[in-house]
């Protein structure tokens, strides 16, 4: 049966369509609405819509004459400070059909993340980057806090155990959406998790830490000890990361509009 034609209903209006990506665009326009419930309840529509026919990024996309383009951010990350900052990139680069790559100052430590990719993809995914960042590092400094009274060595261990648990829960999200997987119950997962020696993830692990080593297919990142509870905590969160519907309306619209033209 071909469903094309058929309407949509969606706050009392009927959105009429011949083509699933119009319906979708629509929707996106009523994501607009300064009424902050309806904006969010036509972003999960337009969602829903492309679960149900099958659609993703690529198969809305029409790819136009672009120019690869290469920005540099001024995030950055050094072999003590926030070594999870280049897996993150990596990741998020994939997802969004760039590719991550790292500067450095001659005689700096610091080392800052840079994207390239076609304009529209390399926009999308420096926002959800700095997103993405904003997000751990704002745990990671909550989980700084709760234990200041433990030695510097064992709060680092802590705070990176959150932080790579927050950036493959975010994969996991990524690689649901991108299979199309059914909805899984996330306590189900992190009692897998639990279960389970972790050993892509954190290696092997002691009683409260283990060695999160390199990974084939992502970009080179440096061996840390991480505490196993911090990392399970970090990783439930980053199960939840959505930054389509924790942006503000005009940033949600911008990402999906950039992601159909």
């Amino acid at each position: 049966m071909d469903n094309r034609n058929m309407a949509v209903e969606f706050g009392g209006k009927l959105i009429m369509a011949g083509d699933y990506r119009e319906k979708i665009r629509k929707l996106l326009a009523l994501a607009e609405s300064p009424n902050e419930h309806e904006a969010e309840a036509a972003l999960i529509k337009a969602h829903q819509l492309m679960a149900e026919h099958g659609l993703n990024v690529r198969d809305l996309r029409e790819y136009t004459s672009q120019t690869v383009k290469k920005i540099l951010t001024n995030i950055g990350y050094t072999k003590r400070r926030d070594p999870w900052i280049v897996l993150l990139s990596g990741i998020l680069a994939t997802n969004y059909c760039c590719k991550a790559y790292v500067s450095r100052e001659k005689y700096k430590e610091t080392k800052y993340i840079g994207f390239i990719g076609l304009e529209e993809d390399l926009n999308i995914c420096i926002i959800v980057f700095k997103y993405a960042v904003d997000c751990i590092t704002s745990g990671v400094r909550r989980v700084k806090r709760e234990n200041k009274s433990y030695p510097v060595r064992e709060r680092r261990e802590f705070m990176n155990g959150y932080a790579y648990g927050y950036v493959h829960g975010i994969k996991n999200v990524l690689n649901r959406q991108a299979e199309k997987a059914t909805e899984t119950d996330i306590s189900s997962e992190l009692n897998q998790a639990e279960e389970s020696e972790q050993k892509d993830n954190i290696g092997q692990s002691t009683e409260l830490s283990g060695a999160t080593r390199n990974k084939r297919n992502q970009p080179a990142v440096y061996d840390v000890f991480v505490d196993r509870e911090n990392y399970l905590r970090g990783y439930k969160d980053g199960c939840k990361f959505d930054p389509d519907r924790r942006l503000a309306a005009a940033d949600r619209n911008i990402i999906l509009q950039e992601k159909l033209k």
